[in-house]
């Protein structure tokens, strides 16, 4: 009884220990339903998945928000109605380019643990002597699932281990050419070729091309309007039809490249200038 008193105490540490890290990485959709208990829930409870602390109904995931869990924390509890488990800590975690892989211990504060214990780390669960690993094998961890637990020097025994997953992003950014510059009259309609004029580079191909006009990453050009009714194919074709007021209109193109689970995007910003039609040749005659 001494023991598992002192190993449940140990794992609750873990979980604060894991959660006070402060290393902020770039986002990389997770399926969080692929990390969640196999075997089937206690009697009266439901497995849940929460995104912060303390664990409650504002923070319960919706099943959208843990198919594509983005790097960070993550509390997977039992909901037998009127309370809850202790929850279980599960952290995401991916690299920080021009690094393409993770250094483990950043993630763990260990100057929290408790006496006469140390933090290892492990290629699975549960933790063991086995599955420990070390070396580069932490400092420079790649894509895949590892465990972090407490290991008493003195009762030789391991506390339950929390899952980290490491994901990677691709550090090769897209270089584009700058898109000509556009000219139209009014009603005039338009057509191009963004992958012609683009030409994009790095990354890894094939690219797809799409409308980022309204995102946040496209950049404005000072006193631009959006141009509507922009039509963009995935292969970089698009057309359009210029409006009937002159003056001057943007949209952007996004090229993303193929890179899994998470493609790495760039975007161009395309300026057209609308001006009157000239009828005829007809010139003013002044007097």
């Amino acid at each position: 009884m001494k023991t598992n008193k002192i190993n449940r105490n140990w794992v609750i540490l873990l979980l604060m220990l894991i959660g006070i890290s402060t290393t902020t990485l770039a986002q990389t959709p997770t399926d969080l339903v692929t990390h969640q208990p196999t075997v089937a829930a206690p009697s009266g409870g439901t497995f849940e998945w929460h995104n912060a602390l303390p664990i409650g109904v504002g923070n319960l995931m919706t099943p959208s928000q843990v198919a594509a869990a983005a790097p960070g924390l993550y509390y997977g509890v039992y909901n037998f109605s009127t309370c809850y488990s202790s929850p279980s800590v599960l952290r995401i975690a991916t690299n920080t380019c021009p690094t393409t892989t993770v250094d483990l211990k950043t993630l763990v504060d260990s100057t929290a643990k408790p006496a006469g214990t140390v933090v290892s780390y492990h290629s699975g669960s549960p933790a063991t002597s086995a599955n420990i690993i070390s070396g580069t094998a932490v400092s420079m961890a790649a894509v895949g699932t590892y465990f972090a637990a407490y290991y008493n020097t003195t009762g030789l025994c391991f506390t339950n281990a929390s899952p980290i997953v490491v994901v990677s992003k691709s550090c090769t950014d897209i270089t584009l050419n700058t898109p000509p510059a556009q000219t139209a009259t009014p009603n005039q309609n338009k057509t191009g070729d963004a992958a012609a004029e683009l030409m994009p580079t790095g990354g890894t191909g094939p690219y797809n091309y799409s409308d980022g006009s309204t995102d946040p990453a496209c950049v404005v050009p000072m006193g631009a309007t959006a141009l509507p009714g922009v039509s963009i194919t995935a292969t970089g074709s698009y057309t359009y039809t210029a409006p009937t007021a002159p003056g001057t209109y943007y949209f952007c193109v996004k090229v993303c490249d193929n890179t899994m689970p998470t493609a790495v995007c760039a975007y161009a910003t395309y300026k057209i200038t609308v001006s009157c039609a000239v009828v005829g040749s007809a010139v003013p005659t002044l007097k």
